[in-house]
């Protein structure tokens, strides 16, 4: 796989994660200014496919769509961190990217931590399809990687 497309997708989660983290380690996916950054790579007309398993499980079309779709998704939290960011090749078009995420509902205050994965598509230098998985296994094996 070119390097060109990891490091597009590493660069914008660290420059996302350094508008409120100076180590550039923890990306606030609450904040819409580093969301901004994240989908400067993506293409106009992405698709986001979330894992089936969620309530809002679906596909998002589009740019609009999808940044509709995380801001209505994280309005429910006071923290939505993502982590101990992986960036895992897989072809000429895709990279993996294996990640912790950390939440706080709002209101009620339960923490949580997931262990996702997501199988990103570049083409042309912009992101044009994330599938989104809950489970790190599942997204290996969707990247064809087990």
């Amino acid at each position: 796989m070119p390097e060109s497309h990891v490091d597009l997708v590493r660069t914008a989660f660290e420059n996302a994660a350094r508008v409120r983290d100076p180590s550039g380690e923890q990306f606030d996916v609450l904040d819409a200014e580093s969301r901004a950054v994240v989908f400067g790579i993506v293409d106009e007309e992405v698709e986001f496919k979330e894992d089936p398993r969620f309530p809002e499980g679906g596909v998002y079309r589009g740019v609009d769509a999808t940044q509709r779709y995380f801001e209505n998704f994280t309005e429910s939290f006071d923290e939505f961190l993502l982590e101990n960011l992986e960036l895992v090749p897989v072809d000429d078009e895709r990279v993996l990217t294996l990640f912790r995420l950390r939440m706080r509902g709002k209101g009620s205050g339960a923490r949580a931590e997931a262990l996702p994965g997501w199988v990103w598509t570049v083409r042309g230098g912009r992101v044009v399809t994330i599938e989104a998985f809950l489970d790190r296994a599942e997204a290996r094996a969707a990247a064809g990687l087990d």
